[in-house]
């Protein structure tokens, strides 16, 4: 029986890493790691055990397009050399990662007419505090938006405590950039899963 993992985050135990060739013979990077489980909602740094624990690849293929993301993904493991033969797991700058923990992302494409999973290295997600001065002009020029809201706010029960609002709120979208980021990958890989 194959587990399917469900899309979203998950704590990996990395076994092997290196690089390997494409059937199209474009050279790619490989992460092998044993799926650990599901990222905890509540702690990230802990993870919520998934079962049978099965060993999954990231490929990430080198091009034009992609090489700042690859050498990302690299920084991410932990990389800060300068020849690619370091970071293989048995290559000569002894950069070893077997039996480190890291989070990794999952989702599911189309590939030769059926759903597979693709795996990639997890990004941290991070964001700006908007300035004081733009919440002023942001206030100024569309808080009038915002009065229909007021409107349509939770009433007090009799208990004193407010009605909960129907719907739990929506996680934002992805950026633009990581979205661009994501279908550059997506284009380069199309030919180069190995299955």
């Amino acid at each position: 029986m194959t587990v399917q993992y469900q899309p979203g985050e998950y704590w990996g135990d990395v076994v092997d890493h290196g690089f390997t060739e494409a059937k199209t013979g474009t050279p790619q990077l490989f992460v092998r790691f044993l799926v650990l489980g599901k990222v905890s909602a509540t702690n990230p740094a802990e993870y919520e055990e998934s079962g049978e624990q099965l060993e999954c690849t990231v490929y990430r293929p080198i091009t034009d397009k992609t090489i700042e993301f690859v050498t990302e993904d690299m920084e991410r493991l932990g990389f800060h050399g300068t020849m690619f033969d370091e970071f293989k797991a048995d290559g000569p700058g002894s950069f070893d990662i077997r039996g480190q923990q890291f989070k990794f992302f999952c989702k599911y494409e189309q590939y030769q007419g059926k759903q597979r999973p693709k795996w990639s290295i997890a990004r941290e997600r991070t964001s700006t505090p908007v300035a004081a001065s733009a919440m002023e002009r942001l206030q100024a020029t569309f808080g009038k938006h915002l009065k229909p809201l007021a409107k349509s706010a939770p009433t007090a029960t009799a208990s004193g405590s407010a009605t909960e609002p129907l719907s739990p709120p929506k996680e934002p979208p992805p950026s633009t950039a990581e979205a661009d980021a994501n279908a550059a990958l997506d284009m380069a890989q199309a030919d180069d899963i190995p299955f």
